[in-house]
């Protein structure tokens, strides 16, 4: 429990500091930028502190979660600690941020709609096309491929 009122505590802190709501909204009035029924001059500090503690509130729940899942695991389906922390952590950002993040080489064109993305990609490596970044090096995909 204070493992999760620790991480609570120094997202807080970390916005805090990093965070400055007259300066942003300083650079949204320099770009033109506005938010709709939100008085462009005087409310736009305001609005954005009001925002942001929420969403801080939900980014540190988040790294909470991510934290205990290690623990939880370990002591819930008697796992070893050290494989369980494969599945907390690091590891599990990176996971969730890779699965968030659409993938270029996977778009999916119009004709290929039956396919998912693994076999679109398969497919792709059998008949030797080339991926956009091959295309700007001027190389193509081995033939064993």
């Amino acid at each position: 429990m204070c493992y999760i009122a620790l991480i609570y505590f120094f997202s807080y802190f970390w916005m805090a500091i990093t965070f400055n709501p007259k300066e942003i909204a300083e650079n949204l009035k320099d770009l033109a930028r506005s938010f709709p029924a939100i008085d462009p001059d005087a409310g736009r500090p305001e609005y954005l502190e009001k925002v942001m503690i929420p969403h801080t509130y939900v980014g540190a729940a988040f790294l909470a979660i991510v934290a205990i899942v290690p623990t939880v695991i370990s002591a819930s389906m008697h796992v070893q600690p050290n494989i369980a922390s494969f599945y907390g952590g690091t590891g599990l950002l990176i996971a969730g941020e890779r699965g968030l993040r659409p993938d270029p080489e996977n778009r999916q064109p119009p004709g290929d709609a039956r396919l998912p993305g693994t076999a679109r990609t398969l497919e792709r490596l059998a008949q030797g096309r080339v991926t956009r970044h091959q295309q700007a090096a001027g190389r193509k995909r081995p033939a064993g491929l």
